[in-house]
């Protein structure tokens, strides 16, 4: 698989439950056909989440 073409992008500062402050980035990809008539996105939310999609009726 390759990476994702992304297409816009900002740091952040996530804080914990706990009061812990992790710096980090969201980004989100390209959309994508998928399915029929539906799209996807790839998002990512470093260093919490890596690469995951997540899928809409259209790509707006």
């Amino acid at each position: 698989m390759s990476e994702p073409e992304w297409i816009a992008s900002s740091d952040v500062v996530f804080v914990q439950p706990d009061g812990t402050r992790v710096p980090g980035t969201i980004r989100i990809a390209m959309p994508q056909p998928a399915f029929e008539q539906d799209a996807q996105c790839t998002y990512s939310l470093d260093p919490i989440v890596e690469g995951r999609p997540t899928y809409g009726v259209d790509s707006l």
